[in-house]
């Protein structure tokens, strides 16, 4: 009875992880967490940034709630049919903008290239074997061209002021491939972890080893393989973690403070936070940017418009769209990325898989034009099959 029981639990909490309203609660808990870092006198020591209020607090939970509608209501998304795509031309062009320093004329055709790129992906008979090799080619070549961030660390704060669309490109061709190609080409993951950590994003590798949990979850036979998956997943997320709050350590070291790995992270929570209560502040209700942040990287930009200096910090997961257009941009962001979601939970799960992890990353980083570009023309896009 026990035995049967504890399977059932487990199998209910199986299913949670891999169904796209597990983000509410991922939500949940990184609120929580953050607010306490932020109330830690300790931190607010160490940088007066650091602050939360109970307006703060109930603008995320706002977001979390218009997540919570966009997942009710996305049977009903498809009726829009093709209108995300013109929203995606318009954040693309600014996109193309920002990373290529082009005009806007110039921007557009990078954007309707991304777009053929998009369609290729979704809609051509490339072995998928092809295509990862590409993209990992493409991904290598930017190393060769700016170096390797992990192994050094005045490159990993300089990696955001030398965007190389190389990185994206190949990030995207090697995801897609390998949600294509899982569980066939499992050795093909393990390529993908080790660029990703060579490369020090955190979003990139958290998004790969995540996707890697969803798709094996879902596939788990037994309870046993997904135990296993769990495991194996939560050792290499633990791994990450400390790896990276200890590369970030490091890097703050050589400066005038002195954190161990595990403070690290507790400061990074708490320093969102305080970017996060500062943008509510400025922002609420109507919004403060009115898309200026669209043209450049947002981390940037807050930073510019709240503090006047050039550094690059974030703003939790709905930071940009409070910014730039106040309780009206968290609905819009939030709504659409859970029925994008929706939809792909219930059509194309590796493809689901994907995303959710991507958005899940996003809870820290925030969900940006460059997130949003990948739900519209890898999510919206993926669904067009189901018109025809």
């Amino acid at each position: 009875m026990r035995l049967r029981r504890f399977t059932g639990v487990a199998g209910s909490l199986r299913r949670l992880v891999t169904e796209p309203r597990f983000f509410i609660i991922a939500g949940l808990v990184y609120i929580l967490a953050s607010a306490l870092a932020a109330l830690d006198p300790a931190m607010r020591a160490l940088n007066p940034r650091v602050s939360v209020s109970i307006l703060s607090v109930l603008v995320f939970l706002f977001g979390l709630a218009s997540f919570h509608f966009g997942l009710r209501t996305s049977r009903y998304a498809l009726r829009l049919k093709y209108a995300p795509v013109a929203a995606g031309l318009v954040l693309g062009t600014a996109a193309a903008h920002f990373i290529l320093g082009l005009d806007p004329v110039f921007a557009l055709l990078i954007n309707l290239f991304s777009v053929m790129v998009a369609c290729i992906l979704l809609f051509s008979k490339i072995p998928y074997e092809y295509l990862f090799v590409s993209g990992l080619l493409l991904f290598w070549l930017n190393f060769a061209l700016v170096g390797f961030p992990l192994l050094d660390p005045q490159l990993h704060v300089r990696m955001f002021d030398i965007v190389n669309p190389l990185f994206a490109l190949g990030y995207v061709f090697m995801a897609y491939a390998l949600i294509r190609l899982h569980p066939r080409r499992r050795a093909f993951w393990l390529l993908a972890i080790a660029s990703a950590v060579m490369s020090s994003y955190r979003t990139a590798l958290g998004a790969i080893v995540v996707t890697w949990l969803l798709l094996e979850l879902r596939g788990a036979r037994s309870i046993r393989g997904a135990k296993v998956a769990m495991i194996v997943a939560g050792l290499a997320m633990v791994t990450v973690i400390f790896v990276f709050a200890g590369f970030q350590a490091k890097i703050a070291n050589s400066g005038d403070w002195t954190l161990d790995p595990l403070r690290t992270l507790e400061y990074r929570l708490a320093l969102t936070m305080g970017v996060f209560d500062d943008v509510v502040a400025l922002s609420f209700p109507i919004g403060h940017a009115f898309g200026g942040s669209l043209t450049m990287e947002a981390t940037e930009y807050n930073c510019r418009v709240l503090y006047g200096c050039g550094e690059r910090i974030t703003a939790t997961a709905f930071g940009e769209a409070m910014l730039d257009f106040g309780l009206l941009g968290v609905f819009l962001a939030a709504w659409f990325v859970a029925a994008v979601l929706g939809m792909l939970h219930r059509h194309d799960y590796p493809l689901y898989a994907f995303l959710f992890a991507t958005l899940l990353a996003a809870l820290d980083t925030g969900i940006n034009i460059f997130i949003m570009l990948l739900y519209i023309y890898v999510g919206w896009l993926g669904m067009v099959k189901e018109w025809k």
